[in-house]
C-alpha cells in the first residue's frame, strides 16, 4: 500500500526533526522498515512546506520579538467537548457566524505561515485533501473550520495528537498536554507562546471578529484558556451519550492507522486508555468552569446535547446563545438553517431545491470560465514573453470554484464537466500560445509544441494534470464554501 501524506507533514523540518529523535527510539520496536516510507513521504512534504513558510516565519518571529507579551484582545469562544462528541459539527455551525473568525485547516496545518503561504496551501493542497475527513463523512477541505490542536502539534509540538495519532505507545507523554499537568515551566511557555501567536496571525486576518476556536484537548484545561485570555473566554460545550463517544474512538483509531509511525497497541489497553481519559477530561472541565463561573460576573459555559444540536439545530444554538449573551441574529438563523440542509445525509445532490436554471448555469459557467481563463492566459504569455505552463493549475482552479459558485452543490458530474473543461483550455491554447510568447511560427512553432508536450514528461504535464485534477475537485464538492463563508 502506498503511504498517505500524514497529517503533520506541512510541520516545518525541525519540528520533525524534534519529533522523530523522540519517537524514533521505540518505534523500530513497534513496526521497523515498514514505516520508513510514511516518514519519508512526511519529510519531503515538510521540506517544501519549510521553503514556503521560512520568508513569512522569519518575518512573524520579528513581529513576536518586538511584542513578545503581546495577547489578543479579542473575545474568544471555545467549543470544547471530548473527542467524537460532535464537535466538529458543532463548530461547523457555530462558523455560519459571520461574526467569528475560525482558523482554517491551510492555518492549522502550516502554522508557520500566514497571508501568502496560508493562500497558497490553500490552492495547493486542494487536489490532495479528500472532500471528506478520513474517519467519517464530514466534509473538509483547506478553506474548512479546523481545530487548533493541529497548529499546537505542527508549530511546536506542543499537543496530544503525536501520541494519539503518530505514536501510541507514548500517548502518555504527549497526553500532559492535554491536561497540561506534568509540563516543565519551559514546556508549559511554549504551549502559551504557541496557541497565542497562532490566535494573534487568525484573529489579524479579520479584524473586529470574535475568535472562535475548536480543540477537544482544551476541554481537559478552561481554567488555563481563561487565565491565558485574561477573562475574556466563553465556552459552547457538546455531551454524548458515553457508550457511543468511545465506540467512535475506537472506529477513529482504526481508520486513521495509515498516519501511523508504529504499530497500535493492543486493542483492551487502547479501551482502558479511552475511558479513563474520557471520565477524567469531563471531570476536570466540570470542576474548572466551575470555578470559573463563581469568579465571573457573566455567564461562561453553555451545554448543549449531540442528539438536540442533530435533530434541532436552530432552536439549540439559539439557546446556547442566549446563554453566554451572544446575539441571535436573523441572518445567522438563515445561514444555520441553510447549511444544516446541505449536510444532511443525501442532500449531495441537491434534491428539489436545486433549479433548472441552476443546471443551465452549470452547463454555461465552466466554458465562459475557459474562454476568459483562455484569454488571461494568451494576453500574460504575450506580455510577459513566456510560455506561463504552470498556470493551468491556477485555470482549473478558476473554472472549479465559478462552476461550483454557480451549481452551489458539487457533484462528481459538475466536477467532471470542470475537468473536461480544464483540458479544452489546455487543447485550445496549444497552437496560438508559441506565437503570442515568442513570435514562433512554422517550424519554430511545431519545434516549441514538441519540445512541451511530446517529449519526456515535463513540468508542464505535472501543471495540467494538477490543474485537471483540482478543477474536477472543486466541482465535485457539495459546499460551494464553508460555513461563515
Amino acid at each position: 500500500m502506498l503511504p498517505v501524506p500524514n497529517l503533520l507533514s506541512l510541520a516545518p523540518l525541525d519540528v520533525w526533526a524534534r519529533l522523530l529523535a523522540r519517537g524514533g527510539r521505540r518505534a523500530w520496536k513497534g513496526g521497523g522498515l515498514r514505516y520508513v516510507p510514511r516518514i519519508a513521504l512526511a519529510l519531503a512534504i515538510s521540506t517544501l512546506s519549510t521553503l514556503l513558510t521560512l520568508p513569512e516565519r522569519l518575518l512573524c518571529a520579528g513581529w513576536f520579538a518586538l511584542r513578545p507579551r503581546a495577547r489578543t484582545d479579542r473575545e474568544v469562544v471555545v467549543v470544547t467537548g471530548y473527542y467524537r462528541s460532535g464537535t466538529t459539527h458543532l463548530h461547523n455551525l457555530l462558523s455560519c457566524d459571520r461574526r467569528f473568525v475560525t482558523p482554517r485547516w491551510a492555518q492549522a496545518l502550516a502554522p508557520h505561515g500566514f497571508v501568502a503561504s496560508w493562500g497558497v496551501f490553500n490552492l495547493i493542497t486542494l487536489p490532495f485533501l479528500p472532500n471528506t475527513r478520513p474517519q467519517d463523512d464530514v466534509p473538509f477541505g483547506p478553506a474548512w473550520p479546523a481545530e487548533d490542536d493541529f497548529a499546537l502539534a505542527a508549530s511546536d509540538l506542543v499537543s496530544p495528537l503525536p501520541g494519539r495519532l503518530l505514536y501510541p505507545s507514548q500517548r502518555a507523554h504527549w497526553a500532559r498536554f492535554h491536561t497540561l499537568e506534568g509540563l516543565t515551566s519551559s514546556e508549559r511557555a511554549r504551549w502559551e507562546r504557541a496557541l497565542t501567536r497562532f490566535v494573534r496571525k487568525v484573529a489579524a486576518l479579520r479584524p473586529g471578529r470574535t475568535v472562535l476556536l475548536k480543540n477537544p484537548a482544551h476541554t481537559a484545561h478552561p481554567g488555563a484558556l481563561a487565565e491565558l485570555f485574561e477573562g475574556r473566554v466563553r465556552f459552547i460545550h457538546i455531551e454524548r451519550e458515553r457508550a457511543a463517544v468511545l465506540d467512535s474512538n475506537r472506529r477513529l483509531h482504526e481508520r486513521l492507522a495509515p498516519h501511523r509511525l508504529e504499530d497500535a497497541v493492543p486493542p483492551e489497553q487502547l479501551t482502558a486508555e479511552l475511558e479513563h481519559e474520557l471520565d477524567d477530561t469531563l471531570t476536570r472541565f466540570s470542576a474548572q468552569t466551575t470555578q470559573l463561573e463563581a469568579a465571573s460576573d457573566r455567564p461562561v459555559v453553555a451545554r448543549v446535547r449531540f442528539d438536540d444540536l442533530v435533530s434541532e439545530p436552530v432552536g439549540t444554538l439559539r439557546g446556547a446563545y442566549e446563554t453566554l449573551g451572544l446575539a441571535w441574529t436573523d441572518e445567522l438563523e438563515r445561514d444555520v438553517t441553510r447549511y444544516h440542509a446541505l449536510s444532511r445525509p443525501g442532500s449531495a445532490n441537491g434534491g428539489s431545491s436545486r433549479s433548472r436554471r441552476s443546471s443551465v448555469g452549470v452547463l454555461l459557467a465552466a466554458p465562459l470560465a475557459a474562454c476568459v481563463c483562455l484569454a488571461a492566459w494568451l494576453g500574460l504569455a504575450h506580455q510577459t514573453g513566456q510560455r506561463l505552463d504552470t498556470t493551468v493549475w491556477l485555470w482549473g482552479w478558476v473554472i472549479g470554484l465559478v462552476t461550483l459558485r454557480v451549481e452551489r452543490i458539487g457533484s462528481p458530474r459538475v466536477g467532471a464537466w470542470c475537468a473536461a473543461w480544464t483540458l479544452a483550455l489546455v487543447a485550445a491554447s496549444i497552437w496560438p500560445l508559441p506565437e503570442v510568447s515568442a513570435g514562433w511560427t512554422g517550424p519554430d512553432r511545431i519545434r516549441n509544441i514538441r519540445t512541451a508536450y511530446l517529449n519526456k514528461p515535463t513540468s508542464v504535464h505535472v501543471m495540467i494534470v494538477l490543474g485537471v485534477v483540482t478543477s474536477w475537485r472543486l466541482g465535485s464538492r457539495r459546499h460551494a464554501s464553508p460555513p461563515g463563508r
